[in-house]
């Protein structure tokens, strides 16, 4: 009973001091103007097409094209402030909008924001003078630490959902196209955001420092974005040319070994891509391609993986937490 009344009054205390910080305006200003140039976006006429049943171009006429499109679309953003043709059909066109939008902002950027954003919390809270109240009271500290985390953890998730949510109800009731394979984004940021913000917990709890949690964080995401691209490059190279490569078959499961044990952020990223459709829009790095080609990628167990570590880390730091005299 306590320790779900203590969890309820963290979560909102989180949810508090979010929105007293100053990049809580920030990225409520971005998703804003996100959902307004999405609210605002207007396709006229359609570009280049290649009809079901069809082999070749069709333009805007509905003649097959010999040379430049006779009745090239537009698409405009901000009412009419940016406009660009359009090379696709009015279908096509929406994805690459919300292919770009996940990529860049529930994507690897999206999360390093996000970390930026909420690495001081737990520093703050685990602060002798913050804290030593909540520890005079009958309360476990595992409790308290998972409140904080989940408070976290659920205020980035609304996060997610209101600027996924928000431009993906703008596109629609203003293009009458509803992709809902686009609000998968918001679920893999939360869990991409998770890994990483569980090393950036450990962090906080060993130091009580946010400079420490938040740069160690990125830093260890850095890495484990290396080893990812690492690993399948490595592949890569070894199977078009093995002779060429001259890897010691030691350091290929050395590689590997490190690979499944670390976070895959590059893995997640991808499988974000693959779920909304934007591979279709953005170039997939061959090393992926190879890879996929010989059954070497696993999506969901990467995701498995990366979320047993986060799991992992967070039972250390529970523990570290629970170590330190106050």
């Amino acid at each position: 009973m306590y320790a779900g009344i203590t969890i309820r009054h963290l979560v909102a205390d989180t949810f508090r001091q979010s929105i007293a910080s100053r990049l809580f305006m920030a990225t409520t200003a971005a998703i804003f103007v996100c959902v307004a140039l999405c609210a605002s976006a207007r396709i006229e006429g359609k570009g280049a097409t290649t009809p079901k049943g069809e082999t070749e171009l069709f333009g805007g006429d509905g003649k097959p094209l010999s040379g430049p499109n006779p009745k090239p679309g537009h698409v405009s953003l901000g009412f009419g402030a940016i406009t660009l043709p359009l090379f696709r059909d009015a279908e096509e066109e929406v994805l690459f909008l919300e292919s770009a939008l996940a990529k860049w902002g529930a994507g690897s950027i999206g999360v390093l924001l996000a970390i930026v954003w909420t690495g001081g919390f737990l520093p703050d809270f685990l602060r002798p003078s913050s804290v030593s109240i909540l520890l005079a009271k009958p309360l476990s500290r595992t409790t308290l630490l998972i409140g904080k985390c989940v408070g976290i953890l659920i205020f980035v998730s609304v996060e997610a959902i209101a600027f996924v949510g928000g431009t993906w109800i703008a596109l629609g009731l203003r293009t009458g196209i509803w992709n809902s394979a686009y609000l998968w984004a918001a679920p893999l940021f939360v869990l991409e955001f998770g890994v990483v913000f569980a090393i950036s917990a450990l962090l906080a709890v060993w130091t009580r420092n946010a400079s420490a949690a938040i740069f160690g964080s990125i830093a260890f995401w850095v890495i484990c974005t290396l080893v990812n691209y690492g690993r399948f490059v490595m592949h890569e190279v070894y199977a078009v040319a093995p002779k060429e490569a001259s890897i010691p078959t030691g350091f290929v499961g050395f590689v590997e070994a490190i690979y499944w044990l670390l976070p895959k952020p590059a893995d997640l990223a991808i499988w974000l891509e693959q779920t909304i459709g934007a591979a279709r829009e953005f170039a997939i790095p061959s090393s992926y391609e190879n890879m996929m080609d010989i059954g070497g990628y696993h999506p969901i167990l990467s995701a498995f993986s990366s979320s047993l570590f986060a799991i992992v880390v967070f039972v250390v730091a529970t523990r570290r937490f629970a170590e330190i005299d106050y």
